[in-house]
């Protein structure tokens, strides 16, 4: 065993001799930053190591890090192997409890039409014989209910004690014409009951919960929180990876699950509810997410013919899930498309007003994958692209979150003698500590039209004597050209750049995004000229300026000029199919009518 000590905490742990420093480390600090998951690409996980007993910088380390850094003893603790006793300096956390700029805005329109919940009150006869009707037949009738099925076991066990407590006065809650929660009546005839819901949408990087009046259709609250589980890895497929073993699966249900019912308290208490006044709740994400959301093994996503186990579970109740709310309430999924187009896609669908019989409308929803729908002329084609986590800030040498430090946008100036230079949107007005996925088009799109960025993505040559002061940002760093954002003079700052990596992550991330809308519009047969709407949607499509969406080709040139950001879409759909009872309807038959494109 050797011993593994984390400065300046003084933290201990040991470890087996050959154990990997990130293991090591981890054990003491499970939050540790690393979103490759340990594959050496991001080189996140950057730490300063004393001691000879970490061995000689692996070819992914020399990649990553200046000579420099190696000299002073920097290594990624993914690449180093113990063999002896260490000191760790520098080690740091996830930003999960960072502020980052997680879209959570509210819906546009609250206009849902007929409710899917509904409040009843009726008086049961228990006392009488005849007819031999069981105690829930006699409910469903006293309440008219539409759907006579059976109680689920909870309402089943819980049924005896109302209507005796009651004297058989009580007041029933009914989903889509079903009794989901039977309670006493109120003695006082202005209580209300309070009827509350919950809509998640579980992002791969974030996950936003809205709390709902079930009845009204009002939000009473919005939380975010960062996923977890990304410290296992920012893509779903090092998730998938991590999920191999049983301890691994339960670790990664765990965290979403866990954070979820952080999110549900928190805005329960914000608006002063309880958890038992939450009677629904209603979940979107892609297939990865439903997957671990609920322990089931997502490895059949990582392999050919890259298919789901399941499309969807139908409503469970709470203890299934493990969720804190009114032990009757009901806990469902909306259903996902197919292997990578989950129910997050149905929902942007869902809140867009996408469908067969529309305008000729192209929905991108932006983010970890990039999941495209075009509707209209009797179709609707969805596509899930492998955008990668560029948009994320992640893979790029200054990425991260959008927080309070981070570059998130940028433009040309021209001075009062018509020089050019760049100038950069920081998050917080605060000096670059690093550059965020909106910053990063931004500041490429910047450089492709000031001509520093050739049309391929090359940096050009510094001309001699160019008087522009945008060149003197032109360095050569470690591994080749590379575009200075921060102060070069500001020594305390983190230093800051855009390097031809970075350009190409950037290009590996919009080509995937385009060559997916390429796709679909050649399977419509239609051109770009003909689609008459086109949305972005997500914090990265919200936050993007169209004109970037433009100058890096994200989008053809005709879609790209009449992009509209709409939000959180995919939040906003789960909200829709919460509350109103059309769009409940419509999100079912909606998932028996996209067609599926495989793009492999």
């Amino acid at each position: 065993m050797i011993k593994v000590i984390l400065s300046p905490s003084g933290e201990s742990v040991e470890v087996p001799n050959g154990t990997s420093l990130l293991d090591a480390i981890r054990r003491a600090k499970p939050t540790f930053y690393a979103p490759c998951a340990g594959r050496g690409i991001c080189g996140k996980c950057r730490v300063k190591v004393e001691g000879d007993a970490v061995g000689a910088a692996s070819s992914l380390e020399r990649a990553r890090l200046s000579p420099q850094d190696l000299a002073c003893g920097v290594r990624l603790a993914c690449q180093v192997r113990l063999d002896g006793d260490v000191i760790v300096r520098e080690v740091s956390t996830h930003p999960t409890g960072a502020p980052a700029s997680i879209l959570a805005d509210s819906p546009r329109s609250t206009d849902y039409g007929e409710r899917l919940f509904e409040v009843r009150h009726a008086c049961v006869d228990s006392g009488s014989l005849e007819g031999g009707a069981s105690l829930w037949e006699r409910v469903t009738e006293a309440f008219q209910a539409p759907d006579k099925g059976p109680p689920s076991p909870a309402l089943a066990r819980a049924l005896p004690r109302v209507v005796v407590s009651s004297g058989g006065a009580i007041t029933g809650i009914l989903m889509d014409g079903r009794i989901v929660e039977v309670v006493p009546a109120a003695q006082d005839p202005d209580h209300h009951l309070r009827a509350r819901g919950i809509a998640i949408d579980i992002g791969t990087t974030t996950v936003v919960a809205y709390l709902l009046d079930l009845l009204s259709g009002t939000v009473l609250g919005v939380a975010s929180a960062v996923n977890p589980q990304t410290v296992h890895g920012a893509d779903v497929i090092s998730r998938i990876e991590y999920s191999a073993s049983e301890e691994g699966l339960a670790a990664l249900r765990r965290e979403i699950v866990g954070v979820v019912n952080l999110l549900i308290e928190q805005v329960a208490i914000d608006a002063g509810d309880t958890a038992n006044d939450i009677h629904a709740v209603c979940a979107v994400g892609n297939t990865c997410m439903h997957h671990l959301f609920l322990g089931i093994s997502p490895r059949s996503l990582a392999q050919y013919p890259y298919i789901s186990v399941t499309r969807d579970v139908g409503p469970m109740s709470p203890d299934e899930v493990g969720i804190t709310i009114n032990p009757m309430g009901r806990f469902w999924f909306l259903p996902n498309i197919a292997g990578f187009v989950g129910s997050d896609t149905l929902a942007v669908a869902l809140a867009c007003g996408l469908n067969e019989t529309g305008p000729n409308t192209l929905a991108v929803d932006l983010g970890t994958n990039g999941e495209v729908v075009l509707s209209g002329g009797g179709r609707v084609l969805a596509c899930s692209t492998a955008a990668g986590p560029a948009f994320e800030g992640v893979n790029i040498s200054s990425g991260m979150a959008a927080s309070p430090g981070a570059v998130d946008a940028a433009r040309l100036v021209r001075s009062g003698v018509g020089l050019v230079d760049i100038e950069c949107h920081v998050i917080g007005n605060i000096p670059p500590a690093g550059i965020c996925g909106s910053g990063l088009a931004g500041v490429a799109a910047a450089l492709r039209l000031a001509g520093v960025l050739e049309r391929g993505g090359r940096f050009c040559r510094v001309p001699k004597g160019s008087p522009d002061p945008i060149w003197r940002r032109v360095r050569e760093g470690p591994g080749g050209p590379e575009f200075l954002l921060s102060d070069p003079c500001d020594r305390s700052s983190p230093r800051v750049s855009l390097t031809q990596k970075d350009v190409r992550e950037l290009q590996l991330a919009k080509g995937a995004i385009r060559a997916g809308v390429e796709i679909l519009l050649r399977k419509r047969g239609i051109s770009a000229d003909e689609v008459e709407r086109v949305l972005l949607a997500g914090a990265f499509g919200t936050y993007l300026d169209p004109d970037s969406v433009s100058a890096i080709g994200l989008l053809p040139a005709s879609l790209a000029r009449r992009a509209e950001p709409v939000g959180n879409a995919a939040g906003h759909g789960a909200v829709l199919a919460l509350v109103s009872r059309a769009a409940h309807r419509e999100a079912q038959r909606l998932a028996s009518v996209v067609e599926h494109v495989e793009l492999a």
